[in-house]
């Protein structure tokens, strides 16, 4: 078993490494930014979704504040996209403490409902405000490659760009995970009302776990607008946060490695049927992330990820073994 898990890391790793290096096709590239980029914005809603038990289904909001904030900055001020990354994250933390105060002691649907009218209201703003946002026109960034720009000739540049993103954010969903902070987390999604009980302020942590979230979606919605050059208010769509919220779900919801294996899986599918079968059945990729989520929820209710975690529990249940055995498992053993 511990063999298995090793070569699967090394698999993962080197896959993730070299992955877009072993094809100059830029489909092929395409694939593997799309499939970190969405792996990292799946991560960051896991934070609140996951780990939270909040459906959220207007993440796209931060998404497109962080997107609208870095381009305007940019476009206007001349600030570097890399400044104007850090500065949408703060706005939509701004954006999130605002919303925050008035939705996070919904639950259930009310706060689902809530979060998907607010990304709907900034949908709105951005279409009308054309002095600030060009309206329904979009922003458009001129093509300028400069590693100041956070522009890149290749794409494979922009591929390590997200891959970093993507590793900080999992190894900051794992720190979390194992701290006192993701345990109160779990506590409030399995019984908020007895997690109170025992002392935790379930407002502050879902609102520091949904500020959190929300920065680290805004991130990713700058690095979006770099790569693509051109976005418009459609970047708050409700289908936006639905699929950031369909790939953890699939992938497994509260994991670490949840969200990035279901990006993983979904991505290069969509992708594929979109460049074949696109122009014939418009929407194929709806169809296929509800296919998929029907048959996770019959056959994986847990997530893709919940197949592997035996390799990765392995080793912990032979430590809790040998505890138990050291400890007096058997407290009648050897006495009279």
């Amino acid at each position: 078993m511990r063999t298995a898990k090793y070569v699967l890391i090394a698999l993962a790793a080197a896959a993730a490494l070299a992955g877009p290096l072993t094809s100059a096709n830029g489909f092929v590239r395409d694939m593997w930014v799309l499939i970190a980029m969405w792996g990292a914005v799946a991560t960051a809603w896991n934070l609140i979704g996951g780990y939270g038990g909040n459906l959220s289904l207007g993440h796209a909001a931060f998404f497109g504040l962080g997107a609208y904030t870095s381009s305007l900055l940019y476009l206007d001020f001349h600030v570097s996209p890399w400044i104007g990354a850090l500065a949408g994250g703060l706005v939509a933390m701004a954006g999130a403490l605002a919303i925050g105060f008035i939705t996070i002691r919904l639950r259930g649907p009310f706060f689902a409902l809530a979060t998907l009218a607010f990304a709907a209201i900034l949908g709105i703003a951005a279409t009308n405000l054309r002095g600030l946002t060009h309206g329904a026109e979009g922003m458009t960034i001129p093509f300028a490659p400069a590693a100041a720009n956070a522009i890149f000739e290749s794409k494979i540049a922009y591929y390590y760009v997200a891959l970093a993103l993507l590793l900080a954010y999992v190894a900051v969903t794992w720190w979390i995970s194992v701290s006192r902070f993701g345990y109160y987390l779990v506590a409030i999604r399995e019984n908020e009302d007895a997690a109170q009980a025992l002392g935790i302020d379930a407002v502050r942590v879902k609102l520091a776990a949904t500020l959190l979230s929300a920065f680290m979606t805004a991130l990713v919605g700058s690095f979006y607008a770099q790569y693509r050059l051109f976005f418009e208010p459609s970047i708050f769509a409700t289908g936006l946060s639905t699929q950031m919220a369909l790939f953890a779900i699939i992938g497994g919801l509260g994991t670490v490695w949840g969200p990035l294996v279901g990006a993983a899986i979904l991505v290069p599918v969509t992708n594929e049927l979109q460049s074949m079968l696109g122009s014939a059945l418009p929407g194929i990729d709806a169809f296929v992330y509800g296919a998929v989520l029907i048959l996770a929820i019959l056959f994986v209710p847990n997530g893709i990820v919940s197949l592997v975690r035996p390799l990765f529990a392995e080793r912990g249940r032979a430590r809790v073994r040998g505890a138990e055995r050291e400890g007096g498992a058997y407290p009648m053993e050897g006495r009279e």
